[in-house]
C-alpha cells in the first residue's frame, strides 16, 4: 500500500537526503528542547539552528521531485505537517518498505 507521502518522495537524491536529514532534524530539535529546559541557551540555539538547516536541506531535495509538496496554508498547518513528517510519516514510510519501493528502479 503506497501512502500519499510516497508520491512526494520518489527522487533517489531526495530520498537519500531524507534518510540522513530527517533523523538529524528530529534529534536536533529534541536536543534543543532538552537544552532549553536545562537552561543551556547556547546549546539550545545551536541545536535549533541544526534542526532548521536539516529541514532546509530537505526542502532543497523536494525541488527535485516531479510532484512538489503541497503549499502550507497557515503557520499551524506548517507546524503540524513538519512535526508529523519528521516524527511519524517518514518513519512509517521507511519501515513499511515504501522507502525501498521508491528507491528501487522503476520497471
Amino acid at each position: 500500500m503506497t501512502s500519499d507521502y510516497a508520491k512526494f518522495h520518489t527522487d533517489r537524491l531526495n530520498l537519500a537526503i531524507h534518510l540522513v536529514f530527517v533523523p538529524l532534524c528530529s534529534v536536533a530539535f529534541v536536543l534543543s528542547i532538552i537544552s532549553l529546559v536545562k537552561v543551556q541557551l547556547v546549546a539550545s540555539g545551536l541545536f535549533l539552528v541544526a534542526a532548521f538547516l536539516a529541514f532546509a536541506v530537505q526542502a532543497v531535495g523536494h525541488k527535485r521531485e516531479a510532484v512538489p509538496p503541497e503549499r502550507f496554508t497557515s503557520p499551524g498547518n506548517f507546524a503540524q505537517r513538519i512535526f508529523l513528517e519528521q516524527y511519524f510519516k517518514f518513519w512509517r514510510f521507511l519501515f513499511r518498505g515504501e522507502f525501498a519501493r521508491a528507491w528501487s528502479p522503476k520497471v
